[in-house]
């Protein structure tokens, strides 16, 4: 039974729009992917550089000096640090390496768990803080004022800072807490510089072939492949 070019066209018309609508879907998921690996990088190297001007040089510093047992800095916590990764949590199943998920969810779970420690850390500074107050102003300097009005200024200043010095000794609860959110930032710095790492990686892989072309020739070579077959 002879086959007409009439048929052989219409089954390469078939042929190209089914190639045509699934490289055009492609490409689609693509634009989406690549849009999301490059909000999310954008947003990382920020909170990146965020975090080290303002957090990571008090912990470099701490640390040059010996054993931290406490963190000083009372932080402000009140904006939405992830903005692009909420707003585009829905997207991150369509990523399709396995890993590159994993690595991202486990690096903003990273971030978000410490910032609730640092503000853990906040309540834990304001109650040292009231505890030194508390500490200060207790009866003795009652009676160093009274030798601060008889004009025994150096000795007031002396024994003032004596009794400073005689600060609150850290609970061990305190060190074991500074020390799990030392542990924390140190393990969300890696896993920050390893994302970041990662997505450019991606990010340097997507070269796109321009869909509208790629249909045309197939269009233009559909019937002679299908006489080939």
């Amino acid at each position: 039974m002879e086959i007409s070019e009439e048929f052989f066209s219409f089954v390469s018309a078939l042929l190209v729009l089914y190639v045509g609508n699934h490289l055009l879907d492609e490409e689609r998921r693509n634009r989406r992917i690549r849009a999301l690996y490059q909000a999310l990088y954008e947003e990382l190297k920020e909170i990146r550089n965020a975090y080290n001007e303002e957090v990571g040089v008090f912990w470099k510093a701490l640390e040059e000096e010996g054993e931290v047992k406490v963190f000083p800095v009372n932080l402000s916590l009140t904006q939405d640090y992830l903005a692009v990764y909420h707003s585009n949590a829905n997207l991150i199943g369509e990523i399709p390496s396995s890993k590159l998920r994993r690595k991202i969810v486990k690096t903003y779970t990273s971030l978000k768990v410490l910032i609730d420690y640092y503000k853990q850390n906040n309540g834990l500074l304001d109650q040292l803080e009231k505890e030194k107050k508390e500490l200060v102003n207790q009866p003795v300097l009652e009676a160093l004022i009274d030798y601060y009005k008889q004009d025994n200024k150096i000795l007031y200043e002396h024994e003032k800072r004596e009794s400073t010095k005689k600060t609150v000794e850290y609970d061990p609860t305190v060190l074991d807490f500074t020390k799990r959110l030392q542990e924390r930032h140190h393990r969300f710095e890696r896993s920050l510089k390893k994302l970041i790492k990662t997505l450019k990686k991606e990010l340097s892989k997507f070269n796109y072939e321009n869909p509208v072309r790629t249909i045309s020739i197939l269009r233009s070579s559909s019937l002679t492949t299908l006489q080939l077959l």
